[in-house]
């Protein structure tokens, strides 16, 4: 990971390696003569999307069949100085790249998996609305059957 880059007013980011986003204004005015300027600018950070699986339990032993994989995923919240939240919302979750079956506007979400032979791996990815990501570790489900 690398660390954030400060960006001091008037430094020029060229050949900068770090973390940072550009943010590119463009001011118009409706009077010729006028020249637009920026007063204050806030650009807000928002926190990545969590995810929670509920159901099945990593390294549950399972036999081979469909199962429920249910789970939480929470967008990030940012509070504004007033002490609102920034609204942010999950808009997709998907299960190795497939949309889940079900998902809720609290964040809820549910897809049938085929449990094979062997060990199966997941990859549960969440997007928020700001096209911001989050991805468990693939999550191993043994197909052993229960004793």
């Amino acid at each position: 990971s690398l660390d954030w880059t400060p960006v001091l007013p008037g430094d020029i980011l060229t050949g900068v390696k770090g973390r940072y986003r550009e943010a590119q204004i463009v001011l118009e005015s409706t009077e010729p003569t006028a020249s637009p300027s920026v007063e204050e600018l806030t650009i807000l950070a928002v926190p990545a999307p969590t995810i929670e699986v509920s159901s099945p339990i990593d390294g549950t032993p399972l036999e081979p069949g469909t199962v429920l994989l249910s789970g939480l995923a929470l967008p990030g919240l940012l509070r504004r100085e007033d002490g609102s939240n920034l609204p942010n919302r999950i808009v997709l979750v998907t299960v190795n790249g497939q949309p889940v079956d079900a998902l809720d506007p609290a964040g809820n979400f549910f897809a049938q998996i085929d449990i094979k032979l062997g060990q199966n791996g997941f990859t549960i990815e969440a997007m928020d609305a700001f096209g911001q990501t989050a991805q468990t570790a693939p999550l191993v489900i043994s197909d052993r059957a229960v004793s």
